[in-house]
């Protein structure tokens, strides 16, 4: 093996062995498709009340899901069979109307921190489709996941209190 002794490291490995180190490292995870793919959990708090008195309803099933129509302009959106798979997050209100969704997203991230990065937030601004279901009452709408924005339909209307900060979050296969 060709070794160069021009210059050598702290712990004295050549400068050709730490190019083919880092080599093969890069060609490992890039070329070969080990592409870094993490998923993060963003809960977010909502409320779901009665439209007409605005008295909490518990034992709703509340779920979300993402809008594709509302958050993809137009010029770019994909016919229907090619569009992402889009699942809904839901959950059940408490006594108090209250339900914590947890909407789980998972794409290519190289980030080698512990925290997500703010791109990362998937929630926070965007239009997301709300459903609300009980006793075979069935409503959908669409809201802008932010604090305070609500959207009333003719049985429930649904509140957003709170969107937390996105976390990573380890799923087992």
């Amino acid at each position: 093996m060709l070794r160069m002794r021009a210059w050598s490291g702290p712990c004295d490995v050549p400068r050709y062995d730490i190019y083919v180190i880092a080599t093969l490292v890069w060609w490992c995870f890039w070329a070969a498709g080990c592409d870094r793919v993490r998923t993060t959990l963003q809960p977010v708090l909502l409320k779901v009340t009665d439209s007409a008195p605005g008295t909490p309803i518990a034992g709703t099933r509340t779920a979300v899901k993402w809008n594709y129509e509302q958050n993809v302009p137009i010029a770019k959106q994909r016919p229907e069979a090619e569009r992402p798979t889009n699942q809904w997050f839901s959950g059940t209100t408490a006594p108090k109307g209250q339900v914590e969704v947890g909407v789980k997203w998972t794409m290519l991230d190289d980030t080698l921190g512990s925290t997500p990065p703010s791109w990362r937030d998937q929630v926070t601004g965007a239009t997301y489709l709300t459903s609300v279901e009980k006793d075979a009452i069935r409503e959908e709408h669409s809201v802008i996941m932010r604090p305070g924005a609500f959207v009333r339909g003719e049985v429930f209307t649904v509140q957003v209190l709170q969107i937390q900060p996105p976390h990573y979050i380890r799923i087992d296969d």
